[in-house]
């Protein structure tokens, strides 16, 4: 429970604007600049996605919403039953991501686990040290920005430190 208390505590500095945020990774080209639409509810799953597709597919993506239950008819659906960027089987959204654009770094493996352990194994035995407080601070997100498009900038930070972190290991 320590380190679930220590992780949101420093999550919480990094969101209050701590200095030294790391520069963000380059993305892959594909498409720029696309819009990419899923549903108004936000969770760690669709912060985490939303951010990989921003840093390493798609650095000009644009994210809108629509009410939860409702049909994508614009842009690239994600994490909605109908797109191809979903949670698929064992799969989080996130790392369906990955496999669909061949995304291969030993930093966002590690971002993938604590995702999978969220999204996935949310009734399981928890597998990673991080996911407590990476849900947590993501959970306070979504409560504090009630515009979803705030609320995904905002986790941006959560992930662009999860990576500076995991790649300096």
């Amino acid at each position: 429970m320590r380190h679930v208390m220590a992780t949101t505590a420093a999550f919480a500095l990094l969101l209050a604007g701590t200095p030294g945020r790391p520069a963000s990774p380059k993305p892959s080209p594909a498409a720029p600049g696309r819009a990419y639409t899923t549903w108004a509810s936000l969770e760690a799953d669709k912060c985490a996605a939303a951010w990989l597709i921003k840093r390493f597919v798609d650095k000009n993506a644009r994210f809108s919403f629509v009410p939860v239950g409702s049909m994508v008819v614009d842009g690239i659906p994600f994490d909605t039953p109908d797109s191809d960027y979903r949670r698929s089987g064992k799969l989080s959204t996130y790392q369906v991501v990955m496999q669909k654009h061949q995304i291969r770094d030993p930093a966002l493996d590690e971002i993938a686990r604590i995702i999978w352990d969220i999204e996935v194994n949310k009734w399981g035995k928890r597998t990673t040290e991080e996911s407590p407080g990476v849900a947590a601070v993501i959970d306070g997100i979504t409560r504090i920005h009630k515009d979803p498009a705030d609320g995904i900038d905002a986790s941006f930070v959560v992930f662009d430190s999860l990576y500076a972190h995991f790649r300096a290991r």
